[in-house]
């Protein structure tokens, strides 16, 4: 299982990322959560794969906005990101959410703009 999070950040911005998004069974609302801790993005879907097509979308609206308005480095910094010349990596695996059965663990790889799924 991978754990940590890595972003290559160039004149400011994000142009790739791979990061570990954990899927989590909701029964009382009857959907699936995914989740980035190190990015603090959260969403759900009515099924695994719904919640992967809700993350990617959240994960690129983040980073459109993050590369649009803000210098990408700072932002991670200031999130706890430690970076090495234009690479930063997290370690974070704090919860966004508690008390819910873990389905997997999944990467996802961002060539900025477009997403795909590792595994």
């Amino acid at each position: 299982m991978k754990t940590a999070n890595k972003v290559v950040v160039r004149n400011g911005q994000i142009v790739e990322a791979e990061l570990v998004v954990q899927f989590f069974c909701d029964q009382k609302h009857k959907e699936v959560v995914a989740e980035c801790p190190s990015l603090l993005i959260a969403t759900s879907g009515k099924d695994l794969s719904h919640a992967k097509e809700m993350f990617k979308e959240a994960c690129e609206l983040w980073i459109e906005t993050v590369n649009k308005d803000f210098d990408a480095r700072e932002e991670l910094e200031n999130m706890g990101w430690k970076f090495t010349g234009m690479q930063a990596i997290s370690t974070s695996t704090k919860n966004l959410v508690d008390d819910l059965f873990l389905l997997s663990n999944n990467s996802i790889m961002f060539n900025v703009p477009a997403p795909t799924w590792a595994n």
